[in-house]
């Protein structure tokens, strides 16, 4: 009898992982981006990501992870957890992210330059 993965008896929880990082980085059909600054200043969202920890550990086969073998391996720490998880989680469901940098300017008319991650 073949040994089912957790990609196979866990589909649909998977999905539903997806649905919850899309929902808290506000990816929707008239928005298939989000910004490294919008998350780093966002604590809300940086929570409502590491939150989705035991889920990924339940519902994925996350050993190859970056973000838990950073976990693991103390003296490798990584510096945006959230965002690691994030890609984690929708490069596992073969979600393309393409990486491009943008301008924004911020309340305080301050022009920023930084990265914009592009759903595909």
């Amino acid at each position: 009898m073949p040994k089912n993965s957790k990609d196979n008896l866990y589909k649909n929880e998977q999905l539903n992982v997806k649905n919850k990082i899309l929902d808290i980085l506000n990816i929707n059909q008239d928005k298939n981006f989000f910004t490294l600054y919008d998350l780093d200043n966002n604590t809300e969202k940086q929570n409502a990501i590491l939150a989705l920890e035991a889920d990924c550990e339940k519902y994925f086969a996350v050993s190859r992870w970056t973000y838990f073998a950073s976990k693991k391996d103390t003296s490798k720490p990584i510096e945006r957890p959230a965002l690691v998880l994030a890609k984690n989680i929708l490069n596992s469901l073969n979600v393309e992210l393409v990486n491009t940098k943008m301008s924004i300017t911020t309340n305080d008319n301050k022009k920023i330059i930084t990265s914009k991650y592009v759903i595909i």
